[in-house]
């Protein structure tokens, strides 16, 4: 625990961005707000980059619905270009579009800063972005800026992503650890992140989707008018030349390193640009067939749909959909039964209070704001976290390399927890949590503290 409160990670600069933007309202709130506001920027510097390649105003319009909602999904690796909650990644995406656009527009320098600054709140999506960039400035513009004015944009990147990258680089190359190397990218690459770096163990439907989508997108640009053409087959094919190598490098010649590049998160980028393509066709087309003048209404459609749209997701529990009214939590949303346990908790259980529970729950330590014994989901991927994060979640959940069903970890666990009944004194445990529909040892689960619908929160009792 010292040395995860001590260590650098990539949420450092996330982590106390939220914390100083907690003094002026709750955490909650800031959450919420800054979540809007990267999906409203998304959005709209998404809309300027297909203005770019495009006249259609319909194409403006289609091409967010087919990137952030329709085939939002259409990736390999388990990646989309936007979250709808607030994560590092979140802010980073927001940072990336707008950098994408800047660089659209020949504005390199302000480009690649923003680029720099987004990589501080999460490395991987702008870095990723940077990579790409970089090559394609040299490519197209050396003739234009020359190798000075390549030299300064990268400079202008790096001001603001080298107080993030330096300490990650030096972690990595520089500071020496004694571990089991092998043992720690199996359990990173296979039994923890299993959707995220191995391109053989990605799904093959993400795969078919992906480059059906591709495909579709490429088709597409033949049969209608796009400008920049240029930038959109160089940038897409840097990015698919380096799913290849990527695979190369970490499957065949096994440069195990390479993995933490996860290259194949850069697929949203060419999943945009299909969609972009994709929208371009069907926008020239309808604006060449349709009589009725749909661009007249495009302006307070858009509008009338947003502010419903932001009613919902601030009134989800009163849409008559069952599923939905909890789905958007905050305000007036319906709150889970487990909801409730966790803010009981939070207001009665000691503050060092320990819970085991089901790693399906990745809810407990936001809401009831205790600790977990062990968690699946927000973990740091360093050696010295890692090797005794594992032993400790096969000692508990009863699920380690040998046993694990590597499609899917977290699920194999909360199952194994339902009948598994740990006993164990091997970690200080003060309460456990249980679905009493589901569990099938509730007979020989110590003292009901507090009930909340299914779940009750117990003693934990050893043997």
């Amino acid at each position: 625990m010292q040395q995860y409160q001590t260590a650098f990670t990539v949420r450092f600069y996330f982590v106390y961005f939220i914390y100083a933007l907690s003094f002026l309202t709750s955490v909650p709130v800031v959450c919420f707000a800054l979540t809007v506001l990267s999906l409203f920027l998304s959005i709209y510097f998404f809309i300027k980059i297909t203005k770019h390649f495009t006249e259609s105003k319909i194409a403006l319009l289609i091409s967010p619905l087919l990137s952030f909602f329709l085939f939002f999904s259409f990736t390999v690796g388990g990646n989309q270009v936007q979250s709808n909650s607030m994560i590092p990644g979140t802010l980073s995406a927001a940072f990336a579009i707008i950098g994408i656009y800047l660089f659209l527009e020949k504005k390199f320098n302000l480009s690649f800063f923003i680029l720099g600054v987004g990589t501080l709140f999460q490395p991987l999506v702008t870095f990723q972005v940077f990579l790409v960039l970089m090559p394609l400035i040299t490519l197209l513009e050396i003739k234009h800026i020359g190798a000075i004015g390549i030299f300064k944009a990268i400079l202008f990147y790096l001001l603001p992503a080298s107080f993030m990258l330096a300490p990650i680089f030096y972690r990595q190359f520089f500071q020496q650890e004694v571990y089991d190397s092998n043992l720690y990218y199996e359990i990173l690459y296979r039994f923890r992140n299993h959707l995220h770096y191995l391109p053989s163990l990605f799904p093959v439907s993400d795969y078919i989707k992906f480059f059906a989508l591709v495909i579709g997108g490429f088709v597409a640009m033949r049969f209608t008018e796009i400008k920049n053409r240029e930038f959109i087959y160089t940038f897409s094919a840097l990015v698919l030349s380096g799913l290849l190598l990527y695979w190369l490098l970490l499957e065949v010649t096994h440069i195990e390193g390479i993995g933490k590049l996860q290259w194949f998160k850069t697929t949203v980028w060419v999943n945009a640009i299909a969609c972009i393509a994709l929208s371009v066709f069907i926008g020239n087309l309808a604006e060449s067939n349709l009589k009725f003048n749909f661009l007249k209404w495009l302006t307070p459609v858009s509008i009338a749909a947003s502010v419903v749209l932001l009613l919902v997701l601030l009134n989800s529990a009163m849409l008559p959909v069952e599923k939905f009214k909890g789905r958007y939590e905050f305000l007036n949303y319906k709150k889970s039964d487990l909801t409730l346990l966790h803010e009981w908790m939070e207001q009665h259980l000691p503050e060092d209070a320990v819970i085991l529970c089901s790693p399906e729950n990745t809810s407990l330590i936001c809401e009831a704001r205790r600790s977990q014994v062990v968690q699946y989901q927000a973990i740091i991927h360093e050696p010295f976290y890692m090797l005794p994060w594992y032993e400790r979640f096969k000692d508990i959940y009863g699920v380690s390399m040998e046993t694990a069903d590597r499609k899917d970890v977290r699920k194999q666990a909360a199952e194994m927890y339902l009948t598994r009944n740990y006993k164990s004194n091997n970690y200080h445990i003060d309460y456990r949590i249980d679905d009493i529909t589901t569990c099938k040892y509730v007979p020989q689960l110590g003292k009901v503290v507090h009930q909340s619908g299914n779940y009750i929160l117990t003693e934990y009792v050893t043997e």
